[in-house]
């Protein structure tokens, strides 16, 4: 009965220590940029301080420049793109999901929005809109 006790107290000894003996594993780096220190980054700072990226194999560095990729919506990417970005920078990949941008005002403020139905619509027959939008945005695309 002796030696079985210490057999088993043996073999638990061995399963405790065993797994520290493998080494830390083999880290994922994985860079996101933050456009600024936020409130809206506060999960993700909590998480990397907590140790949670880590603990699935993942090192996690919120920059503010030198990413690998970012995900964003597509006026935003263009715009960067438009303005110097492309040099380097560039889209992969098909849009993810459209999602139609548009101008809120008071339900009774009408006046207000036939001035802005009337002044968007001006732009576009004249061709101005698509300018602006090149401007911005890069290609207008039909």
């Amino acid at each position: 009965m002796k030696k079985i006790c210490i057999v088993l107290c043996l073999c638990l000894a061995a399963l405790l220590v065993l797994p520290g003996c493998a080494g830390e594993k083999q880290l994922t780096r994985v860079r996101l940029s933050e456009v600024t220190h936020s409130v809206f980054y506060a999960p993700q700072y909590v998480a990397m301080s907590q140790g949670f990226f880590r603990q699935e194999g993942l090192e996690v560095e919120l920059t503010n420049g030198g990413v690998d990729a970012v995900i964003n919506d597509s006026p935003v990417i263009g715009y960067y793109l438009a303005q110097g970005g492309s040099e380097v920078a560039k889209t992969v990949g098909d849009v993810m999901e459209a999602e139609q941008y548009g101008i809120a005002v008071k339900k009774d403020n009408i006046k207000l929005l036939e001035d802005i139905n009337k002044a968007l619509a001006e732009l576009k027959k004249d061709g101005e809109y698509d300018k602006i939008y090149k401007t911005w945005f890069g290609e207008v695309k039909k």
